[in-house]
């Protein structure tokens, strides 16, 4: 399992498995200005697709010995 979607209330679940959470849905209760993300259409799709990418790459990037690099 790389990543968990979901609301917030997935966090505990992501915390145990140790994976990260990336929050879609409702509620979302705690992110800043979450109400107005948008998950929907176009804009929406590509902005939760340009956010699970990198939810990845950061994932890989923290267990990887160079850190930040070109993976």
């Amino acid at each position: 399992l790389d990543l968990l979607m979901g609301s917030s209330k997935g966090y505990r679940v992501a915390r145990a498995l140790d994976i990260p959470l990336v929050r879609v849905g409702f509620p979302i209760h705690d992110r800043l200005g979450a109400g107005r993300i948008l998950h929907v259409g176009y804009r929406g799709t590509t902005r939760l697709f340009d956010e699970l990418a990198n939810t990845i790459l950061e994932r890989r990037q923290e267990g990887s010995p160079i850190g930040f690099s070109y993976l």
